[in-house]
């Protein structure tokens, strides 16, 4: 009985692993997006790091660009979102920013939802 009893444990241990949100581990770290804010309303990172955007609304398109106000403005040592007409992420959506090389505060908006404005502090 006891040759039974251990493999099956170990079936429902890994099993109880997969039955975790896939994509949990997968948003750790990433500035998350729901419908109407980022899951923060500032992110400090050193020079050279990029960011990770994760939108996990269940129904809103956002569309990234550097600026404020859900208006793209340029700032001189951001990186290239696409210009002003920024990055598309749909809903499940991850996407990372190339680095961010210059030091200094920059804002991060989406250009659907005016609310959605994100301070990046390069150090």
């Amino acid at each position: 009985m006891r040759k039974t009893i251990l493999p099956s444990l170990l079936l429902t241990v890994v099993l109880a692993g997969c039955a975790a949100r896939p994509d949990a581990a997968a948003d750790a770290g990433a500035i998350t997006m729901d419908h109407l804010v980022f899951g923060t309303d500032a992110h400090e990172i050193r020079v050279g790091d990029q960011i990770t955007f994760s939108n996990s609304s269940s129904r809103a398109l956002h569309v990234l660009v550097v600026g404020k106000d859900a208006q793209p403005r340029s700032e001189p040592g951001a990186p290239s979102f696409g210009g002003a007409s920024g990055h598309r992420a749909e809903v499940g959506d991850r996407w990372t920013t190339p680095p961010w090389d210059t030091p200094g505060t920059f804002w991060v908006t989406c250009t659907l939802h005016l609310s959605m404005n994100l301070k990046v502090v390069v150090a």
